[in-house]
């Protein structure tokens, strides 16, 4: 029983651990991002900003997305949703984002 609760303390300090540095990574990526989004007048998508950011790869696209998603959570970044009809798959694609004025 004693193990059980031992694995439970070191599971949860790791997950908050890895949500620390997530959340340190996503604030040093967010100046850069609003940057690029600010220098464009009608929004860039994800893999523009992938490319205006040199970041290459589905792991640095995650952590496009991420720090995205927390700048939109917090009001600083406007989403352009897809048109209607587009394929699920390509939405990732076409939604665009764009700094809040």
């Amino acid at each position: 029983m004693s193990n059980l609760i031992l694995y439970g303390i070191i599971g949860a300090f790791s997950a908050v651990i890895v949500g620390m540095i997530t959340q340190r990574r996503n604030a040093q990526l967010a100046p850069l991002i609003a940057e690029k989004l600010r220098a464009s007048a009608d929004g860039l998508t994800v893999p523009q900003l992938q490319e205006a950011l040199a970041m290459k790869g589905f792991s640095a696209r995650g952590k496009v997305i991420m720090a995205l998603g927390e700048m939109a959570n917090t009001g600083h970044v406007d989403t352009i949703d897809a048109p209607a009809g587009t394929p699920q798959l390509e939405k990732i694609n076409v939604i665009r984002y764009r700094m809040r004025t």
